[in-house]
This record gives structure tokens, C-alpha cells and sequence, in this order.
């Protein structure tokens, strides 16, 4: 069985690897230097797809990372 900490931990690996992925797709388009070389695989590795894909796995994770820690979360804002 997988433990909870197992969990949050793949879950943040996730949002690490995402976010990276979204941040620097995303410094691309801002600055409007992407260019793809290989026709073949254009279809599959243009920023703009790499950016859409990537915010929308970190956006899935972020959820999950907030419900697994809800209670981390209260406590730092002092609701408990």
C-alpha cells in the first residue's frame, strides 16, 4: 500500500518537473524566439503545446498537492 508520504512526494515531484517545464516554455513564447527545427515531431514539441500541457498537469497537481495538505495549509494560515 502507498502511504500518504509517498504520495506527496510524487505529487511534488510532478508539480517540480511541470512547473519547470511551464515556466520555461512559457519564457520562450514571452520572448518570441521559439523555433522548431524538426518537422516531423513539430506538431508534438512547439513551445506553445509543451506550455498548454504542462500548465494543465500542474494545474491537476496543485489540486491534489492542496488536498493532500489541507491541514499543513490551515495551520499556517491559523484557521485550526
Amino acid at each position: 500500500m502507498v502511504s500518504i508520504y509517498q504520495v506527496r512526494r510524487i505529487v511534488s515531484l510532478i508539480l517540480l518537473f511541470v512547473g519547470l517545464v511551464s515556466f520555461i516554455t512559457g519564457l520562450i513564447l514571452f520572448l518570441k524566439t521559439a523555433r522548431v527545427i524538426y518537422r516531423g515531431i513539430e506538431s508534438l514539441l512547439t513551445p506553445r503545446l509543451l506550455h498548454t500541457y504542462s500548465s494543465f498537469i500542474a494545474s491537476g497537481a496543485a489540486i491534489i498537492h492542496v488536498y493532500l495538505n489541507w491541514n499543513s495549509i490551515k495551520r499556517y494560515l491559523g484557521i485550526e
